[in-house]
């Protein structure tokens, strides 16, 4: 009998473009991720997050409200086990170096094509603990 295959993760998506959330979740969901939420604004990211409780978050850096290095450092607190992955059009070298210390697991630069941003997800490791 042939194994069933196995479940892809839950991903929430964080970003200020519904445009660039309809692509993600276009992506995500051809390679059979489970976006389980989205959300525009830093506040509303961190609240649904805490509640849904995601696998993987991918967090725009620039976002009205809290911006994404916020999310990220509260999130990382309230959410241990989560892999945090920035997404940003503009990173800075400080920028990346600074979200990486404050508990990002992996930085995904925009534009991306859909074969390079499932491969950096699938190759940021889990997280243990928490």
């Amino acid at each position: 009998m042939p194994a069933l295959p196995a479940r892809k993760q839950s991903v929430f998506i964080a970003d200020d473009d519904a445009d660039m959330r309809a692509l993600l979740r276009l992506i995500l969901r051809a390679d059979g991720y489970d976006v389980i939420g989205e959300a525009g604004s830093g506040d509303r990211v961190l609240e649904a997050c805490l509640q849904a409780r995601p696998q993987v978050l991918l967090l725009d850096i620039n976002m009205p409200g809290l911006d994404g290095i916020e999310v990220l450092e509260k999130a990382r607190a309230g959410l241990p086990r989560t892999r945090i992955i920035m997404i940003s059009a503009g990173p800075t070298l400080d920028r990346v170096t600074d979200a990486l210390r404050k508990g990002a697991d992996g930085f995904i630069v925009k534009p991306f094509n859909a074969a390079k941003l499932l491969d950096d997800i699938r190759d940021v490791p889990d997280r243990q603990g928490g």
